[in-house]
């Protein structure tokens, strides 16, 4: 915590104000004259009388101008092309030589006359003219020269002014603001104030030029000039124009600035601008944590060295660690300069850096091509490749991210390259774009991509007999049944017999067959199936058992027989009570 103590600094500081002796420069403008008739011209002699005889006429040229106010003194020159004339060339007030007065004059065959002409102050003001006229028309005939005449007006120094002398309240610890009186010239152009640190004597020139006054206007004669070291002595001159680049110095003023005891809070920092763009900026700066904190103000101008004021300030903060700001609506390609200041709560107050930005130009945004998403038909978990690239049509910026999204998997990728069997079955929409190094990111580049269910594996269809043996007689026809077989995913649509007895019935889409055997035995009956996908199934078989039918003897017959052995029975064991007659 600071001890703040309420100082009169007037009182305990020292300032010196001096000037120095007026030894200061002054310079003439000039005007270089447009005359009225134009300023370059050819002189013919060629007159012949009615009788064919040579009669020169005398030739006598007249230009004119209107004399400005300010002018001092008068230079003309003529230059013409052919030098066996001889040319008397002269100026003056008025209409010509005969009605006006000729101030100065010179003939000459030479080509080349300069004349001029000052009274020891300002012309008159009014019309003003340049006269030739040849004197040796008689030797000339038939001749022409070109001529050029050139006029002028150098004007009198502007007058000087005087720097009053600053005091009070117009010194500040790095400030002093300067004040002087009113240029009276009727030519006013603008005023220079001019200060230099080190040479009390020192001459204006573009190394110690501070200050243009702006719109040609006299009232601007005051400038506040900031950013003083404090306890220093500076010197300072007013240089005046005047629109023909006439000037004048004032004498030199030197003021010392007051000596600064600082109560206020610590510096902070503007350090290095980041996110910047063609119209924002994000400004940082140092954290101020003394415990007297109020507030940080920003200030931003266009102005280098600007003095903080309510017209620059662009925001104010109360937390002492808030340390950045994004600044929005910039111009494009515009340099602009900004200050920290910061106040304790006792209205003390202290001045970053100046820190310097300059914005970006517009930016354009990046271009994205898909140039390959292959296949673009596919069975769910298969790869897809995906290939993209962007442009940006902003010299010397980059593609710095990439985004790939789909329609069903959202972000699918990040990269400029990449290969995925992550998507989903469906039909797929993609946009690809792409963002430049300034956060611009381009439109969507759009493409479409058919993702499948995979077929399942095909199952093998099973081949059933109705029975799994069989009996019958040589020669019996029997039935052998195929049609319980069946396909798990699909149908039946042939069937291959094996009937055991070297006979096989190839791919038929009957699945009963009627055979019989010739030879008693035992057969082994195979049967394969089909489906429609054509896959074969594996063997059914069954057993058939063959046998030989015996032949068939008469009812009556055995009949006969049993009687008669039981009748040949009772005889031989009773013969005595049975007996044949």
């Amino acid at each position: 915590m600071k001890v703040h103590v309420a100082v009169m600094l007037f009182c305990l500081i020292a300032f010196l104000v001096h000037f120095q002796p007026n030894d200061a420069a002054t310079a003439s403008g000039s005007i270089n004259v447009n005359l009225n008739e134009g300023n370059s011209g050819t002189i013919e002699i060629r007159r012949i009388d009615p009788c064919g005889n040579f009669t020169p006429e005398e030739v006598d040229i007249k230009k004119h101008w209107d004399m400005p106010s300010g002018i001092i003194l008068v230079k003309a020159t003529l230059e013409w092309s052919n030098t066996s004339f001889r040319l008397d060339f002269g100026i003056g007030m008025g209409e010509c030589p005969d009605n006006g007065v000729q101030l100065a004059n010179k003939n000459d065959t030479s080509g080349h006359i300069e004349i001029s002409y000052s009274n020891g102050s300002e012309m008159a003001l009014g019309q003003w003219f340049a006269h030739i006229k040849v004197l040796n028309c008689g030797e000339l005939r038939g001749k022409s020269c070109n001529y050029t005449i050139s006029v002028t007006l150098v004007t009198s120094p502007p007058s000087q002014v005087t720097i009053y002398n600053p005091s009070g309240n117009d010194i500040s610890f790095y400030s002093i603001r300067l004040s002087w009186s009113k240029a009276t010239s009727p030519n006013f152009d603008k005023y220079e104030l001019h200060m230099s640190e080190t040479n009390p004597n020192f001459v204006p020139s573009k190394n110690t030029l501070l200050w243009t006054s702006p719109y040609c206007n006299p009232a601007y004669n005051s400038y506040n000039v900031t950013g003083l070291d404090d306890d220093t002595l500076y010197h300072f001159r007013v240089r005046v124009y005047d629109k023909y680049g006439g000037y004048s110095d004032s004498s030199i003023v030197s003021v010392r600035t007051r000596v600064y005891i600082d109560y206020s809070p610590a510096k902070v920092t503007v350090s290095d601008a980041g996110d910047v763009t063609d119209t924002s900026v994000t400004i940082r700066w140092t954290r101020c944590l003394e415990d007297d904190f109020k507030e940080y103000q920003l200030h931003m101008s266009q102005n280098y060295k600007f003095e903080p004021n309510a017209s620059t300030l662009l925001q104010t903060f109360s937390n002492p660690y808030q340390d950045s700001y994004k600044v929005i609506g910039l111009a494009p390609l515009t340099t602009y300069t900004f200050v920290v200041m910061v106040f304790d709560k006792a209205g003390f107050n202290s001045t970053s850096n100046y820190h310097n930005v300059t914005t970006l130009s517009v930016n354009t945004p990046p271009i994205a091509v898909i140039s390959e998403i292959s296949p673009k038909e596919v069975v769910k978990g298969s790869y897809v490749n995906f290939v993209g690239y962007g442009t940006d049509t902003d010299e010397g910026w980059l593609i710095t991210e990439y985004l790939w999204l789909s329609s069903i998997d959202g972000v699918i990728g990040r990269v400029q390259v990449f290969s995925t069997n992550l998507l989903s079955v469906g039909k797929h929409t993609i946009t690809f774009k792409v963002k430049d190094d300034r956060g611009a990111w381009s439109e969507d580049a759009v493409a479409y991509l058919v993702v499948t269910e995979p077929e399942k594996p095909n199952a093998k269809p099973i081949a059933i007999l109705s029975k799994e043996s069989m009996q019958a007689f040589v020669n019996e026809e029997i039935t052998i049944d195929a049609t319980s077989s069946n396909d798990p995913d699909g149908n039946i649509t042939a069937y291959r017999f094996d009937l055991g007895d070297g006979n096989i019935i190839d791919w038929t889409q009957n699945g009963i067959v009627v055979h019989s055997y010739s030879e008693a035995g035992e057969y082994i009956v195979r049967v394969q199936v089909r489906d429609n996908n054509g896959t074969i199934s594996d063997w059914a078989s069954m057993t058939i058992k063959i046998i030989v039918k015996k032949k068939n003897v008469p009812a009556d017959a055995f009949l006969f027989a049993f009687l008669a052995i039981i009748s040949i029975t009772l005889l031989i064991t009773h013969p005595s009570r049975y007996r044949i007659k």
